[in-house]
């Protein structure tokens, strides 16, 4: 009997102990935070599942004491009201589409600049590194916007889906094309587009009726919106991917221990190989394929002469305009704007998706 008495008892310690361990984790501070995407929810879309493996990896890794509260489809504010809604505190969390807001967040449009990257990854390692080193951009997102940079967010090259097949540039002129706004429609305007904005929402509709004849997209976002269904035209005119960021509230940033901040700050890479691996080198291919050619899309390469043009018309018009722009608020421009390349070709090299794309031409 004396025996069987210290089992239990060791068998009682040892439960004891088991349930001591869960016990210490809920008492420790959970932190659930809101995350805000305009684009609809990961199963269907590239660019939310690029952002919700990170969340799950910051997830994981904080073992549980960090939830994200997860809004797609501008379930939670529109998508025009994004960055407001992270500076405020509405949101904790949201992918930064910076040419939305150019000016309120100049020089992270850098990452826009038509004709600049090919390569997602590369672009937005070089656009982190702005970031985390130059302190103009310190005081643009911290000091003036109250966020944060915490992963890397991007959209992959652009081509222009089209209700009538456009060849060559000539053929982009007096069509109506939305666009993201900024740097891009300075370009398209220069080739005698007539570019203008709409939200997503809007966009099919748009396209439907004929109130546009074109889209600047890239072939996750023509899959993900159906725009294969009312256009049949692709014009692959190799505009450049876009590279930004999702941003934190500030305040929610650092109400955070310092043990959750380096988790996040640990994840930044994984974050940006995710974005690349899941929207451009995965994920552009597969809505070709699946989507965009049974729907009986036409692809048209651009010619070598075009995509020559294509870039003086950049670079004299979109790149010269972005820099006078920011020089002319006081901000270094043209210094942002050179490093970024510079940082660009260097990733460009050292990409572990070197050689799936065309390297970006910018001497």
């Amino acid at each position: 009997m004396k025996s069987i008495s210290g089992k239990f008892l060791a068998l009682a310690i040892a439960s004891i102990s088991v349930l001591a361990v869960p016990a210490v984790a809920q008492n420790a501070p959970q932190f659930v935070l809101k995350y805000a995407a305009d684009a609809p929810g990961p199963s269907v879309n590239a660019y939310t599942a690029a952002h919700n493996a990170w969340m799950e990896e910051v997830e994981r890794r904080s073992n549980g004491r960090i939830k994200f509260q997860r809004f797609y489809a501008q379930s939670l504010v529109p998508s025009a009201e994004q960055l407001q809604a992270v500076t405020t505190g509405v949101a904790d969390v949201a992918p930064i589409l910076s040419s939305f807001w150019p000016a309120k967040i100049p020089l992270s449009n850098v990452g826009w600049q038509p004709g600049v990257i090919t390569d997602s990854w590369a672009g937005m390692m070089a656009l982190r590194d702005l970031i985390k080193s130059h302190p103009a951009f310190k005081k643009e997102l911290e000091e003036q916007n109250n966020v944060k940079y915490v992963a890397g967010a991007s959209i992959s090259p652009y081509g222009i889906i089209s209700k009538s097949r456009i060849a060559k540039l000539d053929d982009l002129k007096g069509v109506t094309i939305i666009t993201l706004g900024g740097s891009q429609s300075d370009w398209l305007k220069a080739l005698g587009g007539v570019p203008v904005f709409l939200p997503s929402p809007d966009r099919y509709d748009a396209l439907q009726k004929g109130t546009v004849q074109a889209i600047v997209a890239q072939p996750v976002s023509v899959a993900v919106f159906k725009y294969e269904e009312v256009a049949k035209f692709f014009y692959e005119i190799e505009l450049g991917a876009g590279a930004q960021y999702i941003a934190m509230n500030l305040d929610t940033w650092k109400k955070l221990p310092r043990d959750l901040q380096i988790i996040i700050e640990e994840l930044e890479p994984y974050s940006i190989e995710q974005a690349a691996l899941k929207f451009q080198y995965e994920g552009a291919q597969k809505m070709i394929d699946e989507k965009m050619k049974p729907a009986g899309v036409q692809f048209t390469p651009a010619t070598p002469e075009d995509l020559r043009r294509s870039k003086e018309v950049a670079k004299a018009v979109a790149w010269e305009k972005w820099i006078s722009a920011n020089e002319a608020r006081g901000l270094p421009g043209r210094e942002i704007f050179e490093k970024f390349v510079s940082l660009y070709q260097k990733y460009e090299a050292e990409s572990p998706f070197k050689g799936k794309f065309k390297p970006s031409v910018l001497n």
